[in-house]
């Protein structure tokens, strides 16, 4: 599951604070949260190839506008052009490219505390 891969690799940056979809309430920042936003399956003249790109949304979150940018900066840097084969759990995925395509920031104006998040969406091509 490319997921799971692409958790080994987030993991690498900011060990024991990437989560999938959400983060647990009132947890201390900084962290890392990731979702897919889009599967476009790839297709041959004989059908599936068997190859998909999926769209992932990765938003880094801090306390700080600048420490959640650095963190974002540390994801780019660790996803930006990798290529490969994870191992996570017995499990083996190929990446046969992720791309940085865009990002953005917003402030989350949550109760305690004010939580900064710098948005990547990531073009992740990989074998289904």
């Amino acid at each position: 599951m490319m997921e799971k891969a692409l958790f080994s690799l987030l993991d690498a940056v900011l060990e024991g604070k990437v989560f999938a979809m959400r983060a647990p309430q009132n947890l201390a920042p900084p962290f890392i949260v990731f979702q897919s936003t889009n599967t476009a399956e790839w297709r041959s003249l004989n059908g599936p190839s068997g190859i998909a790109q999926t769209t992932i949304q990765i938003d880094c979150y801090d306390e700080k506008y600048y420490d959640a940018k650095e963190l974002a900066e540390q994801v780019r840097n660790a996803l930006d052009g990798f290529s490969g084969d994870v191992v996570y759990a017995s499990e083996t995925t190929s990446f046969g490219g992720i791309s940085f395509d865009s990002g953005f920031d917003v402030l989350d104006e949550t109760d305690d505390p004010t939580l900064f998040r710098s948005s990547a969406s990531y073009l992740v091509t990989h074998d289904q």
